[in-house]
């Protein structure tokens, strides 16, 4: 196996860094999941509900003297 042209300290920071950054975003991750879950709860799913449909504005009539 080559060696590496950086220092060992060098690298064990980076994948420290690596690490705490990776389980920031599953932290990320889990509490989006969270919010998505309760979200789901709350309102009824809309993906099957179909869309309202919206009557076209009827014409005003035109104002009497």
């Amino acid at each position: 196996m080559a060696r590496s042209p950086y220092p060992p300290d060098d690298v064990r920071n980076e994948l420290e860094l690596m690490k705490r950054l990776l389980g920031a975003l599953g932290q990320a991750v889990n509490r989006l999941e969270q919010q998505l879950a309760r979200s789901e709860q709350v309102s009824p799913p809309t993906a099957e509900a179909p869309p309202p449909t919206v009557p076209p504005p009827s014409p005003v009539p035109p104002a009497s003297p």
